[in-house]
C-alpha cells in the first residue's frame, strides 16, 4: 500500500474575479498489526525507520511473529519469526526513483536461531521515476521518452479553405505506448534461493 500516512492535496479551482475554491483529498493509511485466532496470534512489526522511497511516516514490514496460546498459562509463546531484509533499487536520494526491494527472508525459532533463509534477485534494468510517461498500453516501462501518456496519431484534417492536412496529435515519439520485453523486465524478480541450495528462475515474456 503506498499510500501515505497522512496525506492532503489541493486544487485551486479560478472561476474569475469574484469566485474561487479549494479541493481537498484527504487519505490515511491503515496497515494490519495482528490477527488473532483461537490457538494463538500473528503480530506484523513495522520498521522503526520511514521508507526513503515514500512520504514522512511511512513504513516497511520488518518482521512477522507467530505465537502459540497457552490456554493454561493464559499466554502467549513465541514459535518463530519471519525477518525481512531489504534495500533499494537504487542509492539515488531522489524518492521518485529510489524504490524498496526485498532482499532475502529469514526464519528464526524461539531461539532466534537461524532455521531457514531465502535470498531473491531481481532483473537489473533500472526503474524510471514514478511519475514516467515511459509506459506501454499495460502500464509497464518501456523507455520511451513519451511526453505525454497519450500513443501518437496522424489525424486528417480539413480547414475553412477545405485544405486537406494531416497533423498529429499525442506523444512527440511515434509507437510510444509500445511494450518493450527488455525494459518491461525492470527491477522483476529473477531468481529464488532456497535453503537447501536450490532456486528457481523466472523468464517473463509479454502479454
Amino acid at each position: 500500500n503506498d499510500l501515505p500516512t497522512n496525506y492532503e492535496s489541493s486544487a485551486p479551482v479560478d472561476l474569475g474575479s469574484n469566485y474561487s475554491y479549494t479541493s481537498f483529498v484527504s487519505a490515511e493509511e491503515r496497515k494490519i498489526q495482528e490477527i488473532d485466532f483461537v490457538n494463538g496470534k500473528i503480530v506484523f512489526d513495522a520498521s522503526s525507520a520511514d521508507r526513503l522511497d515514500g512520504f514522512t511516516g511511512q513504513k516497511s514490514l520488518s518482521d512477522i511473529r507467530i505465537y502459540s496460546y497457552d490456554p493454561a498459562s493464559l499466554s502467549y509463546k513465541l514459535l518463530k519469526q519471519v525477518n525481512f531484509y531489504q534495500s533499494y533499487f537504487t542509492s539515488t536520494p531522489d524518492n521518485a526513483i529510489r524504490s524498496l526491494r526485498l532482499d532475502s527472508i529469514s526464519i528464526t525459532d524461539n531461539g532466534n536461531a537461524p532455521v531457514e533463509k531465502y535470498r531473491f534477485t531481481y532483473n537489473t534494468q533500472q526503474l524510471p521515476r514514478k511519475d514516467s510517461k515511459a509506459r506501454d498500453y499495460w502500464g509497464y516501462y518501456n523507455g520511451k521518452a513519451n511526453n505525454i501518456l497519450v500513443p501518437q496519431m496522424l489525424i486528417p484534417y480539413q480547414d475553412q479553405g477545405l485544405q486537406q492536412s494531416i497533423i498529429t496529435i499525442g506523444s512527440t515519439v511515434a509507437n510510444g505506448r509500445d511494450a518493450d520485453p527488455a525494459y518491461m523486465q525492470a527491477a522483476m524478480l529473477k531468481r529464488i534461493y532456497y535453503p537447501t541450495g536450490g532456486y528457481t528462475e523466472f523468464t517473463f515474456e509479454t502479454n
